[in-house]
């Protein structure tokens, strides 16, 4: 049996003890400590209130469902894997379809939980794992609901800044560790937020640069966020690691393989002309 637990660690579990991703023997610590704390408690219970608005929220509104097509395209690839002469597809479903569905079920959720009046940091915090979303499954492994389309087309649709993407950063440029060799630009949607994407190969590596309109009220509730900051601390989510910035009205994120120096370099050596370009807007 896990030893009684404090008020601190209660803290750094309660959302996956709410999300009922705790082992058995961390839950019971948890609810042994919530016995005689009802601050904590009184926490958990917010948390669990929150989370059930969201999912509830999440699930009435019509705009974020899957789209027809999409869901008939996973039906499909759901009904041919469940073959028993189909291996591959099996294969093929469970890494692309599932994983897909999952992360935008995931990023629709996250999305709801902006809107709910959460802090800035931690709607930025989960900005960035939308980015990271992004990365993944637009650089990584090309399966986006949504086909990317041009930064000129997205400039005039969406955003002007988006044009500025088009030649920043330089098609090749040099980071601590050698070159940097620009290998994609364009505009792609992630679950509904629209980023310019600047795909970049450097010792090895996929980095991903992705700027996206601040959502109103998001970014300003955090320190500083009016003047702007490139500088802050690399930051893991899932198996990405991302840089976060600001500037200008937008979100910058860098992002690649966590573990990796490549997100370091190429957000130090390209961060001032990201930085030039959305403060002149």
């Amino acid at each position: 049996m896990e030893p009684d637990i404090q008020c601190r660690d209660a803290r750094e579990r309660a959302d996956s003890f709410v999300a009922g991703e705790l082992s058995a023997e961390s839950s019971h610590a948890v609810m042994r400590h919530l016995e005689s704390c009802p601050t904590c408690r009184a926490d958990i219970d917010a948390r669990r209130a929150l989370r059930e608005q969201l999912r509830g929220a999440f699930l009435a509104d019509r705009t974020l469902a899957a789209r027809a097509e999409w869901a008939a395209d996973l039906a499909g690839r759901l009904q041919s894997s469940a073959a028993p002469s189909q291996p591959a597809a099996v294969s093929r479903w469970w890494s692309g379809g599932l994983a897909l569905a999952a992360t935008l079920l995931l990023a629709a959720s996250v999305a709801l939980y902006f809107g709910a009046g959460s802090r800035g940091a931690a709607a930025l915090s989960d900005l960035a794992r939308m980015a990271a979303g992004d990365h993944r499954n637009c650089a990584i492994k090309f399966a986006l609901a949504e086909r990317p389309i041009p930064l000129a087309d997205a400039a005039a649709r969406y955003d002007a800044i988006y044009r500025a993407f088009e030649r920043t950063p330089a098609d090749s440029f040099t980071a601590r560790g050698g070159t940097v060799e620009v290998v994609d630009r364009h505009s792609c949607v992630y679950n509904g937020r629209r980023f310019a994407h600047v795909v970049m190969r450097y010792q090895g590596q996929v980095v991903s640069l992705l700027v996206t309109t601040e959502p109103a009220g998001w970014l300003s509730r955090l320190p500083g966020s009016s003047g702007g900051d490139m500088n802050a601390p690399l930051a893991s989510v899932g198996d990405d690691v991302v840089r976060t910035g600001r500037a200008g009205g937008h979100a910058v994120f860098f992002v690649g393989d966590a573990g990796s120096q490549a997100v370091r370099d190429v957000a130090d050596a390209l961060s001032p002309a990201v930085y030039a370009a959305l403060a002149g807007a």
